[in-house]
């Protein structure tokens, strides 16, 4: 079961990816393969935008 902080980091990453905010996979791997080395990168921001536009629907 996810704690606080776990729920609340999947909340903000649910409400990023609904806004169409993405971070790509060669920007993640290039963070985490400095992690350990005299050159680590700071975590990576979102460099994939997606705009879409949404229909609302009737009820």
């Amino acid at each position: 079961m996810a704690n606080d902080g776990q729920e609340s980091a999947i909340d903000e990453a649910v409400l990023a990816a609904d806004k169409g905010e993405f971070i790509s996979h060669e920007a993640i791997c290039a963070w985490l393969n400095s992690w350990g080395s005299d050159h680590e990168l700071p975590p990576p921001e979102v460099d994939i935008l997606k705009f879409r536009a949404r229909r609302e629907r009737s009820v």
